[in-house]
């Protein structure tokens, strides 16, 4: 029979812990209406309460009660220790901490990572879990996150086109046998190789930890590749069939969105300063260029060059059918608005992603769920 765990890292998320919960359960009964389901898998859920300072934060009194009401599955609620003095000198730090202790605590062969803002679909688990079985090759998978693009807010709507167009970019590098990173929110990996790796204990720390563990994956099926007696040909074929990046319906989940300007800056620089930190100099270069891109724009403008501005207009104009290939590809409603929204995302995006980089250029310091780093 093969475990599974489910781990969730919670951090003052009482608005929306239940609805995480409810979600999840259903997605796991679904999973379970399959016979052969009911013998071939043993599923558990650990949930890791990472509330240090907020004592009114009601996030455990909820998980106890849901767990209460569902006894007939197999739930269970951690409250994070922070106070080992190994904790501080292993550096873990922040969700790194309340990820390594669940594990401890986790009996799975296979390890599924879900944020507790996060609301799966109902067949969400019996899509990770069976492309994850197809293929032996395959160690980690990443489902698809974006905010729900149900909510009226325009700002809301900007950032799930915004979610929707990076993780669609890097679905398209992962077909192409490029990888580049995963997204710890809906995310499954084996547990052999990470205790094989040391786990996060041994894992540099990074305030992204879904990018430094990736990386670390990433590094360890290459080298382990060339140590096989495969040939050339045959390991380039195979090094990157470790990593699947799932962009389909079956696997979305949905996700909170920022409630305001400020505090999607935050969140992208967090994004910005793991993946620099990953980074060698050729790709630092190109995410500057990213980020800075409007200069370019608003040069190309200013300077009258009728071809270098039709190159610019054709590239925010692919930019824009990607977009609209994307809702469909995820089978997402596209209506006019949809189309006015995301035309407006290719003129607003590189602005916003300006006020990023310029963030990123006056510190280096995160600051995350209350805390810096």
């Amino acid at each position: 029979m093969r475990k599974i765990s489910i781990l969730i890292a919670v951090r003052n998320e009482e608005q929306l812990i239940l609805s995480c919960l409810d979600n999840l359960k259903k997605s796991i009964n679904e999973f379970y209406k399959i016979e052969e389901n009911n013998h071939n898998f043993n599923l558990e859920t650990l949930i890791g309460d990472d509330n240090d300072t907020n004592t009114e934060d009601k996030s455990a009194e909820i998980i106890k009660e849901f767990i209460e009401r569902n006894k007939g599955l197999d739930f269970n609620y951690f409250k994070i220790d922070r106070t080992k003095k190994e904790l501080i000198k292993n550096n873990l730090k922040g969700k790194i901490n309340v990820v390594h202790q669940l594990i401890n605590h986790s009996a799975g062969k296979t390890i599924i990572l879900l944020d507790a803002d996060i609301l799966v679909n109902p067949n969400w688990l019996k899509e990770l879990l069976t492309k994850y079985y197809q293929n032996e090759n395959i160690k980690m998978i990443m489902g698809t996150t974006i905010p729900n693009p149900n909510q009226d807010s325009f700002f809301t709507k900007f950032q799930t086109i915004d979610w929707l167009f990076g993780q669609g970019i890097l679905a398209i590098f992962s077909w192409l046998g490029f990888p580049q990173t995963a997204m710890g929110n809906n995310l499954i990996f084996d547990r052999k190789i990470y205790e094989e790796l040391g786990g996060y204990e041994s894992i540099e720390f990074s305030v992204t930890e879904d990018v430094a563990l990736f990386k670390t994956f990433q590094k360890y099926i290459k080298e382990q590749s060339c140590l096989t007696l495969q040939s050339v040909r045959q390991n380039k074929q195979n090094k990157n069939q470790f990593f699947l990046h799932l962009f389909n319906s079956q696997s979305l989940a949905f996700t909170e969105a920022e409630p305001t300007l400020k505090y999607w800056i935050l969140q992208h620089h967090r994004w910005f300063c793991g993946a620099w930190q990953f980074s060698n100099f050729l790709k630092k270069g190109i995410l500057l260029i990213y980020l800075f891109r409007i200069i370019f724009f608003i040069g190309v403008i200013l300077s009258g060059n009728i071809y270098l501005i039709f190159s610019t207009l054709l590239l925010l104009g692919i930019n824009f059918l990607l977009i609209i290939s994307f809702f469909v590809r995820l089978k997402l409603k596209v209506s006019f608005s949809t189309i006015l929204q995301a035309l407006l995302f290719c003129l607003m995006e590189s602005f916003l992603y300006f006020l990023v980089g310029v963030y990123f250029l006056k510190t280096k310091n995160v600051k995350w769920k209350g805390r810096e780093f």
